[in-house]
């Protein structure tokens, strides 16, 4: 066994590891909890997961260390290496009883929203005892669920499913240990999960959601874990996942006869419900909404600029004031804050109609910060990467619209799902073109939280069946956008 010495924030830890392992020092680091960012998969092109390795700055996707090392990692605003959680618990709740934090039952059990980039994790009796968020560790197979995918099939299958059940186990086990609950009465964990991150936790094969016509062999959704019984929460395709279930389940009943359910992140998985019938896609929003695609883009990290304000000055120039998740040192923008900005931009003429920057920023970008690792700057290629995800999802809202033979007024409510909801303002949302109508009224829109998680706490406090999903499943038409005719000139028409 060999030592890797790892400093940061004036921190050093020492960790071990096998030499004929032959993993990257990007892997061994994640193993061990130390997160880095790696958009590109780990493939050397981001340039995104550098550190100091003896002196000399690497790409830590690449180098496969080979005996005792000295690594000092990039400066973090925050060093626990978690995240922020959003509040779960949102003004707009839709659940009558308020979600407090209590213990006041013998047997807990755990609710989980396994998402792309986080994880969100919640020990429950019959409310919430505690929760927490965690980067999701397989984000060094790349920011995107298709590039993880694509490196479990060439052979990180086993590697992937360890990183996750490793961290989630963690994770569970830190939650009950601090709030002084014994684990032997732990009696049930409910997951929620996109398709693709169900089949990386099992590892199964991801080959089938790479390759049309991205049908996905059975699997079980049930069974024990270490004397656990564990239920993930089923899909209903393989983009239109258990997350998305989870969340239908969470919001039933409501009052509203028709109504969209939309969950923006790395891809936007968009739900229209219109007398028990709900039609539902995938729109490739691509990831700049979890920030990947974006030269500053971050997740929801803390240090996240999520919320910004452009004031113009008498000398024509602009003052910028932000603010970021949990008050930490800037360290770049996450999805809330680029289009709380992209819409200020818009706003004040920075961009033009064509959404091009004006002449003054075009070569340079526009400054919005200075972090300890350099300038926040929202360039061209950002703008272009926003528009492309707004008028996915604007065109694939026209189409279910269009499938449902429903108009634009006859929409009752908008439920906006995930951490979006903590800093944008429905006037944000609709001066951007996300939607293929004007909001005449911010009312319409309801911003519901983190619905995934809420969805697999709703399971676990009601012992929820199977049989409730499945009724949400056997109700959905799914839309695949590609097979539309008129995606293509739609999509164009929108940007």
């Amino acid at each position: 066994m060999s030592i890797i010495q790892v400093s940061q924030n004036n921190c050093i830890s020492n960790i071990s590891y096998a030499e004929n392992n032959h993993l990257s020092l990007l892997e061994i680091l994640s193993e061990h909890g130390f997160q880095l960012n790696s958009p590109c998969g780990g493939n050397g092109y981001c340039n995104k997961c550098i550190v100091t390795v003896n002196g000399k700055q690497t790409k830590s996707c690449t180098y496969i260390p080979n005996g005792d090392i000295c690594v000092t990692l990039p400066s973090s605003p925050d060093s626990d290496n978690t995240f922020s959680i959003a509040d779960i618990s949102s003004k707009n709740n839709t659940d009558s009883d308020p979600i407090i934090h209590t213990a006041d039952s013998t047997t807990y059990s755990v609710a989980i929203d396994l998402g792309s980039t986080s994880v969100s994790i919640a020990v429950v009796s019959t409310k919430i005892i505690d929760e927490c968020t965690i980067k999701n560790p397989s984000s060094i197979y790349g920011s995107d669920i298709i590039s993880r995918a694509q490196s479990c099939v060439n052979g990180k299958k086993e590697i992937v499913a360890k990183l996750l059940v490793t961290s989630l186990e963690n994770e569970i086990t830190r939650l009950m240990k601090k709030n002084k609950l014994d684990i032997s009465n732990l009696n049930s964990i409910y997951i929620a999960a996109n398709t693709a991150m169900q089949l990386m936790l099992l590892s199964l094969d991801c080959s089938e959601i790479l390759t049309y016509p991205f049908e996905i062999n059975e699997y079980t959704h049930s069974f024990i874990y270490k004397n656990h019984p564990v239920y993930i929460i089923p899909s209903f395709s393989a983009f239109v996942g258990g997350d998305i279930v989870s969340g239908l389940y969470y919001l039933s009943p409501v009052q509203y006869k028709n109504y969209l359910f939309i969950d923006i992140g790395t891809n936007a998985e968009i739900v229209l419900s219109t007398h028990n019938k709900l039609y539902c896609t995938s729109a490739a929003a691509g990831p700049a909404f979890e920030g990947a695609n974006i030269s500053c883009g971050t997740a929801y990290v803390s240090g996240a600029i999520n919320n910004a304000s452009i004031i113009p000055t008498p000398n024509s120039d602009y003052k910028i004031t932000y603010k970021t998740i949990d008050n930490k040192l800037p360290c770049g923008i996450c999805g809330t804050g680029i289009l709380d900005i992209y819409s200020q931009m818009i706003k004040h003429g920075i961009i033009d109609k064509f959404k091009t920057l004006s002449e003054k920023y075009i070569d340079n970008g526009f400054k919005i910060a200075h972090s300890v690792n350099g300038n926040i700057i929202i360039t061209q290629n950002d703008i272009r990467q926003i528009q492309l995800a707004l008028s996915a999802i604007h065109t694939a809202i026209e189409i279910l619209l269009s499938k449902a033979e429903l108009s634009a007024n006859e929409i009752e409510k908008i439920y906006i799902s995930g951490s979006f909801g903590s800093a944008l303002t429905p006037e944000t949302l609709a001066s951007i073109n996300i939607f293929p109508f004007k909001i005449l009224n911010s009312d319409l829109i309801s911003f519901s939280g983190n619905t995934s998680l809420l969805g697999a706490i709703k399971a676990a406090t009601h012992k929820q069946s199977p049989e409730q999903f499945k009724n949400i499943i056997n109700s959905c038409t799914e839309i695949t956008l590609a097979n539309e005719p008129d995606f293509n000139d739609l999509f164009l028409k929108n940007m």
